[in-house]
């Protein structure tokens, strides 16, 4: 059953992944401004965080150098703002690095919809977070044809593809998918605002990993 798969995944994964730590000398956009704060640590005690912040275009951004997460923009009249802004319809961004293979991976979701670019230039779109066993996704770009996925929560490579460059390009993507356990539909729109900002933030990334392989 994919329910149990997937966690059984996560558990996989947070037990084999680390965080992908930043370069602070470095900005993702020349503009971007460095924050430090005082926060409270896992250990009890007070330790500083940076992050950078800024807006590209018309998008805003914040990312933690620490782990390589972070937050765009995802709606025009969103600001980051956590009380404000409805959380999910900005897009969520987490950076991984795989403790066995030093692979990294760095993801983005909206909504129901993760986009994941891989060190190795793959890239994958996948939908929903707890899929009925065995339950195809669906998605449309807009006013265009209905690609199928199959019962493992990702579209194949080549819808995977149109699915990113509508996104690049501004467009809404619908969707559909199945719940478990009550096999209900979970129907949606993910716009494309911010995803190139979002694009090349990944790409940024993954480009310093590479650099120090």
């Amino acid at each position: 059953m994919k329910s149990y798969v997937a966690l059984l995944l996560l558990f996989s994964a947070n037990c084999i992944s680390a965080p992908v730590q930043l370069n602070p000398d470095l900005r993702f956009y020349d503009q971007g401004k460095l924050v430090k704060e005082k926060q409270m640590g896992k250990s009890g005690k007070y330790e500083i965080s940076m992050s950078e912040e800024g807006k590209v275009g018309n998008v805003r951004y914040r990312f933690w150098l620490s782990d390589g997460s972070g937050t765009f923009q995802g709606e025009p009249e969103n600001t980051l703002d956590l009380i404000k802004d409805n959380s999910d319809s900005n897009w969520s961004l987490r950076c991984d690095r795989d403790n066995m293979t030093d692979k990294v991976t760095c993801s983005a979701t909206k909504y129901d919809l993760t986009v994941s670019y891989f060190d190795n230039g793959s890239k994958r779109v996948s939908l929903g977070s707890n899929n009925y066993p065995g339950s195809a996704i669906y998605a449309r770009v807009e006013n265009g044809s209905v690609m199928q996925g199959p019962g493992d929560g990702y579209f194949a490579l080549n819808d995977g593809k149109d699915l990113i460059s509508a996104l690049l390009s501004g467009k809404t993507v619908n969707t559909q998918w199945q719940e478990w356990p009550y096999q209900s539909n979970k129907e949606g729109s993910v716009s494309g605002y911010g995803f190139k900002e979002v694009s090349d933030y990944m790409n940024w990334v993954l480009a310093q990993k590479k650099s120090k392989s």
